[in-house]
């Protein structure tokens, strides 16, 4: 029965028909139905699908009021079955110095004939933890941690995903005070999730490592990143993520 649930719940998240377990990550002969249902459950909800986003807290510039990220994941599936296109829209709301929560809603778009679009949402947040200067230099740039977390929903057809994640982005803030900010980051976080179909769950856990390169000007109300998100399970492919953020000053 959960294998069975494990290879539909595949099937929905990739976007694709699955002909054979060899093409599945992490099942061969003693497959990990909970590592697998961890896998489905981050990957079709915004706390897989998408790269990390930049923040404030992360670009090291308090947000003084509300900003929104356009973001778009893009990752080729399982063992390149299918390609998925995510769409997401992200608020975030500043909660105090060094601080924000930010709520996610959007889409997963699998690149297949005959697959369904799903929605997916998600609540999150990051707090400031540690920032030091990399020189006696007021321009020499800061070295900064964060920790951060975030919880997330899926609905393809026929079943439910939940997932979350927690983890400890670090990020260097290069450049000019006052000027352009040239930001690479990298975030380690430990994530679990839980895949539903019909009454039967299967949940589990994977490390996930996600980062970018961000640019952010204090001035300007308009910031951009790249970045990638990887969940750590056999031949999982890595999602590659774009993100416009506009407001936040």
């Amino acid at each position: 029965m959960r294998r069975t649930l494990i290879l539909t719940l595949s099937a929905l998240v990739a976007g694709s028909p699955l002909s054979t377990r060899a093409q599945l990550p992490g099942l061969g002969n003693n497959p990990d139905e909970s590592a697998f249902a961890a896998w489905s459950a981050l990957l079709g909800t915004p706390t897989g699908a998408l790269a990390p986003l930049m923040t404030p807290t992360l670009a090291g510039s308090p947000a003084r009021s509300a900003q929104l990220a356009l973001r778009y994941g893009h990752s080729q599936g399982v063992n390149d079955l299918a390609s998925l296109n995510n769409f997401a829209v992200t608020a975030l709301f500043p909660a105090g110095t060094g601080a924000t929560i930010s709520l996610t809603g959007g889409m997963i778009r699998p690149s297949c004939d005959g697959c369904e679009t799903h929605v997916m949402l998600s609540i999150g947040g990051d707090m400031a933890l540690y920032s030091s200067p990399l020189g006696p230099s007021s321009d020499a740039g800061r070295f900064a941690m964060a920790l951060n977390g975030e919880f997330g929903y899926g609905k393809p057809e026929d079943a439910t995903l939940l997932a979350g994640s927690v983890g400890l982005p670090f990020s260097l803030i290069l450049g000019s005070t006052a000027g352009m900010r040239f930001v690479p980051y990298v975030t380690p976080a430990f994530g679990f999730g839980s895949s539903n179909e019909s009454g039967s769950s299967v949940s589990g856990v994977r490390f996930l490592l996600g980062g970018g390169i961000g640019l952010h000007n204090p001035a300007s109300t308009v910031s951009v990143h790249a970045g990638f998100q990887q969940i750590f399970i056999s031949d999982a492919k890595m999602i590659f993520g774009l993100g416009l953020s506009i407001g936040g000053r």
